[in-house]
């Protein structure tokens, strides 16, 4: 029991080498210790936020659209359901477009 005892320890303090080898990964996934750079971490912040925004407006019109359109959820959508919610969904990337296109001429200064 005593050996089978120190042979679980032993394989604990392995695995607990393994995590802090593997917590010294960068963001990137490589084994360097050094740091990203600026450059890096602002690319994988941009993208990080570019998948959060695209992920919350899925859900946004998801949600409206369907509320909008399905009436009594069955397991297959009829004709104007289908219809509706293809409507539904081409007005809000046609509103988010104009309304992304009204936002970057702000920025830069024209209106």
């Amino acid at each position: 029991r005593v050996a089978a005892g120190r042979g679980v320890r032993r394989r604990s303090q392995r695995e607990e080498r393994r995590g802090r080898e593997s917590a010294t990964m960068d963001f990137a996934g490589s084994n360097s210790t050094q740091m990203p750079s600026d450059s890096q971490m602002m690319h994988q912040v941009k993208a990080e936020l570019d998948a959060a925004y695209a992920q919350e407006f899925y859900n946004t019109v998801r949600d409206k659209c369907f509320k909008a359109c399905v009436t009594s959820p069955s397991s297959s959508l009829g004709s104007s359901e289908r219809t509706c919610l293809e409507r539904c969904v081409d007005r809000y990337l046609e509103a988010t477009q104009v309304v992304s296109k009204s936002a970057i001429s702000a920025l830069q200064g024209g209106h």
